[in-house]
């Protein structure tokens, strides 16, 4: 009975999961030939690591490349992009349409497709680029395959900004058990208040003289996107990357969506089934107002094109 329930249930979330790709009216994915306008190409300097495009979605630029190359390129070095790297979502474009300030925090950053509801609206705002699932780079899936990654190698080290204490030590704990080999070399849980209330130029100070090559904030949207833009402006030697709730599920401290709701782009339901008092307004409302700036995009897109002709 159990069996026949779950079934149920993954069978609804499918069909929706494909009435929202329907809403976006996802494209069937192309092959890379004819890039569009909206697209810029990127020669990037790390060795074996030809190049990233980037297509837009609302204000947002979406870099595309894969999880594989980005990791290599964090653990090497040789990251070729801005030094401060945000892993965005649908609800990354929504704030970022209300607030021009955070628009231009993630257009002078790198961004990444963290949801695919997101890799959804590329395919169908820039058909032409390739975007498909292989594309997505979740933070929370990132964090844990750099400190894999980055075991044992000579000068590269991780710093944790966010969080709460309790969930640092808990966060310091796991990468101890499950990552012995990757280098911790400090910590901190800033106070919950706006970030020009912070004495950012502490925890600068802090992360410079731990020598960390790898700053990890995980402060929410879009605190921490203005926070790791902030901190790179001034310390550009290492990179702050801004990664969400991934401080909590590796520390085990919130529950991650099972695997099939992440594959059908349902992650976004698992987590308001769990905090639904604290995210109903952001998931609810906030998935029309994306579904509707992706729409207004596409259709801005098919009258550039009718009049171009």
């Amino acid at each position: 009975m159990r069996e026949q329930s779950a079934q149920s249930v993954r069978t609804a979330a499918t069909w929706l999961s494909r009435r929202l790709m329907t809403l976006l009216r996802v494209s069937p994915q192309r092959s890379n030939k004819g890039r569009s306008e909206n697209q810029v190409v990127r020669v990037m300097e790390a060795e074996g690591v030809v190049q990233e495009s980037m297509s837009r979605v609302g204000d947002v630029p979406i870099t595309q490349t894969s999880p594989e190359k980005l990791v290599a390129s964090l653990c090497d070095r040789s990251h070729a992009g801005s030094r401060h790297l945000h892993f965005t979502n649908a609800y990354s474009v929504i704030s970022a349409r209300h607030d021009p300030a955070l628009a231009q925090v993630f257009q002078r950053g790198s961004c990444y497709p963290d949801g695919l509801p997101l890799i959804w609206a590329l395919r169908g705002v820039d058909p032409n680029a390739g975007w498909s699932k292989a594309a997505r780079v979740r933070g929370p899936d990132l964090f844990p395959h750099v400190l894999a990654a980055s075991q044992d190698l000579r000068g590269v080290s991780h710093y944790l900004l966010g969080g709460t204490e309790d969930v640092l030590e808990q966060l310091q704990k796991a990468i101890a058990v499950n990552f012995p080999g990757a280098v911790v070399a400090g910590a901190a849980s800033p106070p919950f208040r706006p970030v020009h209330d912070v004495d950012w130029q502490g925890h600068l100070q802090d992360i410079r003289a731990s020598g960390a090559t790898h700053v990890w904030v995980g402060l929410g949207t879009p605190k921490q996107d203005f926070v790791a833009e902030l901190l790179s402006d001034a310390d550009p030697y290492r990179l702050y990357l801004a990664v969400g709730a991934a401080f909590d599920f590796v520390a085990g401290t919130t529950k991650i969506a099972p695997k099939w709701m992440q594959d059908n782009g349902l992650e976004w339901l698992f987590r308001l089934a769990t905090e639904p008092r604290r995210l109903w307004r952001r998931y609810l409302i906030g998935n029309v107002k994306f579904i509707w700036i992706v729409a207004a995009q596409r259709c801005g897109m098919r009258t550039r094109q009718r009049n171009s002709k």
